[in-house]
């Protein structure tokens, strides 16, 4: 599925940028809000799966989806499937997170 939507580079940043708005900064804390949130999901929403795969305390985990939970436009669990599409596109290829996107 990401090499069906990276071929349109334009429309993949679009996707990202909408999905992640609040989340797209470079910086380190929301670096690490996104990888967690993305191994949350890819966990089927198991703190304790995305602990032990992070080396994380489980606290940390629950913290960090909350937090991206508050950031995010829309709920996490409203569709987490789009959600994780779009953070596996910005883990695989970040510089959709600042690339110029066609406005909707």
């Amino acid at each position: 599925m990401l090499a069906l939507l990276i071929a349109d580079p334009q429309g993949a940043a679009m996707f990202v940028q909408v999905h992640l708005a609040g989340l797209l900064a470079s910086d380190q804390k929301l670096t690490d809000i996104r990888d967690t949130l993305r191994h949350f999901l890819l966990a089927g929403s198991s703190r304790i799966a995305a602990s032990q795969a992070l080396h994380l305390a489980t606290n940390t985990v629950a913290y960090r989806v909350k937090r991206a939970g508050e950031l995010l436009v829309r709920p996490i669990n409203e569709n987490p499937v789009t959600t994780l599409v779009a953070l596996e596109l910005a883990h695989k290829f970040p510089q959709l997170m600042d690339a110029p996107a066609l406005p909707l």
